[in-house]
Order: structure tokens, then C-alpha cells, then sequence
């Protein structure tokens, strides 16, 4: 059977490791032509049309296209799967400016390491200051405190530490390599795109609130960035220069590790050198369901994975397989929903663990990692991997994987369907959970919602449900909240990539679907 390399950036990866061998993945060596297309395709941030993408070798996920090329490249070039995620992770961060996640941010990864046909499951996730002895009193990002406790709002970093560990254990491709694509980018510059302008406004209050954040929201003249300037991150590419050569430690020892602790500490926050220094990402046990023919893994300290995992038990113990797919079944709807609710549930209701939840209770020293990678293995081989990112992390993954492993509809069907939506109000207490919401896209869009995404050259997909299939669950119990289709398909949905692996001659598949800021590439 030949090998398949499978890479979803946002934490799935599949490939086997070897010896170290130099590479140039500097985007100054592509064609110019190639270089222009893919800037050309992430200036909307999402894919513009429909695309099925198969092959031996395939990366997915990402807001990216030019970072993913970047990350093929790794694997043209003699790298493995964990090399190549990383130049994905490095390169996108660096190309979406931290839209959704920074070098100072978190990671999970779950590897298959096809010498071994073995799962591991790296957790990178924060870690509380010693100093901090009162976590719950932290003021949550969506609250804005005085300007002398923003410093309460940051955790440890585990990101960069957590990229040097992948990398030692399964890296092929020497760690400064790796960094070529993400300085390259810093240096040279990217686009101000609708995305990139849309961080800055949404969030230019809180940026203001420092003298390093009003730098950041200018161009080095003092003004306001617009839409296509030129952005250029020299200060970024210094760092990323002494991390790829000097290791993470650059960033928990070094002169970044002292920065950030002193801006931390001006601010309100309880960081110190040594809590930096002693951080270490830690490799966790996996966590297993079953679902048909196929074994389920996560890890285990997750708590969205507990729940990824709880919901898809419970759609197997409902036999959903046997079911139609959700957008048209109305049986098979509902045995989702409930499944979702119950999971979502036990997050917010005082009861008593799980077996899954018992497993997860112990998470060292780290705070619980929320990020849900996803593996199914059919005979100790993988089958479908998912990583998801945003609000519905646990929905997604669950809806995907489900789907995918019931082999009701194409992939390309399944990626396009009405998402299923995370209530983030949950019901008041247990008695309440028959009556609680179930959320669906309206029939409508927002005004002008469909002109702002024709604006930017983006016709979006705007799944249906099959004509009768909501009409009905008010006959099976369910309570139906239509949410505005725009709300529906962005801030409620949140975004997965996906790879299917066929084990009989090892391809891939992975779809970029219209609206979806997910993004493929196969060789």
C-alpha cells in the first residue's frame, strides 16, 4: 500500500519521520506566477468556489493558500508531516497577522506515525502563572478591564515550545528551515485584506490601549492601514530569525521571554521569567470511542474532545448510520441535536463525570486544552482526521466525523451542509434540556450581507435543509431558533478542515468549499 501524507494544519497530521536534510522553502524560489496566485486567493480569506482536491500527499486547513503551498513544499523537499504542520503554523500566523492565533498562543496535535500505526497526541496548551492564585477571577478576553490588568488576561505561551517538541520527535527538515516561508512573509509584506482590516477595526479599541498596539494598527508613516496597502512586520521577522536560530527558548528564556514578562507585569499580570522557562508541552495518553467499524481517537484531557467523543458514542448507541444524512433525515437530525445538547450539557450542569470525563480530569499543570483533533482508525489504519478551530469546535467535529464515518454523502456534501450550530445559552438546569433550542440558519440573509460578500468576490454556500426536515421535529420533541443565516454560516459556525484517507491505495481527499476559510492542496 503506498503512504499517504495527510496534514490538516490546524492539528491533524499522518506521515513517518527520518533523517535531517536542509531545504529552502523561502517563497522568494517559487514561480513568480504561482507566488501571485496564491497572494491572489487569500486576499478574500476564503476560497471563492467549490474544489475537490485528492492525492497521495495532501495538506488542508488554514486561512491560507499561500502557507499551505509553503507547507507542501516542506514535503516535496524530503520533510515529514509534523515539518510540514509546522511551516503551515508558522507561515499562517504570520500571512493572517494572529487573526485567530499567535506564536504566544496554544496547540494540540494529534500524529499517526505510520512506521508505529501508532496515535500521539501532543498538548501545548496555556499555562497559569504560579503567582496567579485566583484563575477564575481572570477577566475573559470578551472583557475589557482597566488598563492596568490587561495583564491578567495572558497565560503562559505554549505554541512555539509546543512546535520544537513536535519537531523533535518527528521533524525530518532542520527546525530553522521551517521559517523561511513566515519571515519571508514578514519581511516582504502581505496585502491589507478585508480580513486582515476587519482584526484591526473590530479590535482597535483594545489595540489603542497600548503604545505597542498603536504601532501596530499604523504603517510606519503614522497612518492608518487601508485596504491594499502593503503590511510589512520587521520587528516579527527579527524574532522569528532568532527563534529559528536559537530554538523556542528564544521565547521562554531569551530577550521575548524578558519582554513579555515586563509588559505583562506593567499591565497587571503575574508573569515571571521562571514561569516561562519552566513551561513544557506534554505528549497525553489517547482517548478512544467507537463509532460502526471504526475506533475514535482524542485526547484524553480535552474537554471538547470528551465531548466530540460523548456525542459520537451516543449517534452510534442511535444507530445514525442506518440513518439518512441530517440535512434530509429528520430521525437522524434530531439523534444529532440531542446528542450535541447532551454533551454541551454536562460542560455547564453540575452531574456526575463520565468515564471519558473521569480520564480527562487530571491535566498536570497545564490548563485544559480545548482544541478537538480528531483521528478514526479502521483495522489500525486512519480513515478521516479532523481538526477544527472557532466556536464550534466540538459541533463541527462532530457533524464531519459523524457523516463522514456513516458514508451517507460525498465528502463534498458533507464539507457544504447547514452547519449544526452551538447554543451558547444552555438551559437553566437539567429539567429544562427537553424544550432547550436547537439552533438552524434562518431562511434569510442580514441585509446587505449578501453585497459585502459579493464585494470581496466571495459567493458563500448557503446549505438547506431538505423541504419538511425542520417542519417535522416539532413532532420528535425538538425546539427549533432560527439564527440569521450570516450569523450562522461565521461567528456560530466556526471552521474544520478535513482529510479522508481511502486505506486500499492510500489517497487523500479534502474539499475547499465556497466561504469556508479552509484551503487544500494534494500532489
Amino acid at each position: 500500500m503506498r503512504r499517504a501524507i495527510v496534514v490538516l494544519a490546524v492539528s491533524v497530521l499522518l506521515a513517518a519521520a527520518g533523517p535531517l536534510q536542509a531545504a529552502d522553502l523561502s517563497p522568494a524560489q517559487w514561480p513568480e506566477a504561482e507566488r501571485q496566485a496564491l497572494q491572489a486567493g487569500e486576499r478574500t480569506y476564503w476560497t471563492s468556489k467549490a474544489r475537490d482536491v485528492r492525492g497521495a500527499v495532501l495538506i488542508t486547513g488554514s486561512a491560507s493558500p499561500v502557507a499551505i503551498h509553503a507547507g507542501m513544499e516542506a514535503l516535496r523537499q524530503g520533510g515529514s508531516a509534523a515539518d510540514a504542520a509546522t511551516v503551515v503554523a508558522l507561515t499562517q500566523v504570520a500571512r493572517t497577522m494572529g487573526q485567530t492565533v499567535s506564536y504566544a498562543g496554544k496547540m494540540a496535535v494529534a500524529y499517526y506515525d505510520a512506521r508505529t500505526r501508532k496515535v500521539s497526541f501532543l498538548d501545548a496548551g496555556w499555562r497559569p502563572y504560579a503567582d496567579e492564585l485566583e484563575i477564575a477571577s481572570i477577566p475573559d478576553l470578551g472583557a475589557e478591564p482597566p488598563a492596568d490588568g490587561l495583564g491578567r488576561q495572558t497565560l503562559v505561551p505554549g505554541f512555539m515550545r509546543g512546535a520544537e517538541v513536535l519537531h523533535a520527535r518527528f521533524g525530518r527538515l532542520p527546525w530553522s528551515d521551517l521559517f523561511a516561508p513566515a519571515i519571508w512573509s514578514a519581511e516582504t509584506g502581505m496585502e491589507a485584506s478585508p480580513a486582515i482590516l476587519g482584526l484591526r477595526q473590530s479590535n482597535s479599541a483594545r489595540f489603542a490601549r497600548t503604545s505597542e498596539g498603536r504601532r501596530w494598527l499604523t504603517q510606519a508613516d503614522g497612518q492608518p492601514v487601508k485596504s491594499g496597502d502593503l503590511i510589512r512586520q520587521p520587528e516579527l521577522a527579527m524574532t522569528l530569525r532568532a527563534v529559528a536560530k536559537g530554538g523556542a527558548d528564544e521565547m521562554y528564556r531569551g530577550a521575548w521571554a524578558r519582554d513579555f514578562v515586563a509588559a505583562v507585569r506593567a499591565r497587571g499580570g503575574r508573569a515571571t521569567g521562571g514561569d516561562l522557562s519552566r513551561y513544557r508541552p506534554i505528549w497525553r495518553a489517547p482517548l478512544a470511542a467507537s463509532f460502526g467499524d471504526a475506533t475514535i481517537l482524542g485526547m484524553s484531557t480535552g474537554t471538547l474532545a470528551c465531548a466530540s467523543l460523548t456525542s459520537l458514542s451516543l449517534l452510534d448507541a442511535m444507530r445514525v448510520g442506518s440513518m439518512g444524512p441530517y440535512w434530509k433525515d429528520p430521525a437522524a437530525f434530531r439523534a444529532y441535536a440531542r446528542a450535541i445538547q447532551y454533551a454541551t450539557l454536562r460542560q455547564v450542569v453540575r452531574a456526575s463525570p463520565t468515564a471519558f470525563e473521569r480520564k480527562a480530569a487530571h491535566a498536570g499543570d497545564l490548563l485544559v486544552n480545548d482544541i478537538t483533533p480528531l483521528i478514526a482508525l479502521r483495522h489500525g489504519r486512519p480513515v478521516a482526521a479532523v481538526g477544527a478551530t472557532g466556536t464550534s469546535l466540538m459541533t463541527e467535529s462532530i457533524r464531519l466525523m459523524g457523516e463522514i464515518l456513516s458514508g451517507h454523502e460525498s465528502l463534498t456534501d458533507i464539507t457544504a451542509a447547514p452547519p449544526l450550530l452551538y447554543n451558547f445559552q444552555p438551559p437553566k438546569s437539567v429539567d429544562a434540556f427537553a424544550t432547550w433550542p436547537v439552533l438552524t440558519p434562518a431562511g434569510d440573509y442580514a441585509p446587505g450581507f449578501l453585497k459585502a460578500m459579493a464585494a470581496i468576490g466571495v459567493s458563500p454556500p448557503m446549505g438547506a435543509y431538505a423541504p419538511g426536515v425542520l417542519d417535522r421535529q416539532a413532532a420528535l420533541g425538538l425546539s427549533i431558533q432560527e439564527t440569521p443565516r450570516h450569523m450562522a454560516w461565521t461567528s456560530l459556525r466556526g471552521t474544520a478542515a478535513v482529510a479522508v484517507i481511502d486505506p486500499a491505495n492510500g489517497r487523500a481527499q479534502a474539499v475547499e468549499v465556497r466561504g469556508v476559510d479552509t484551503f487544500a492542496e494534494a500532489k
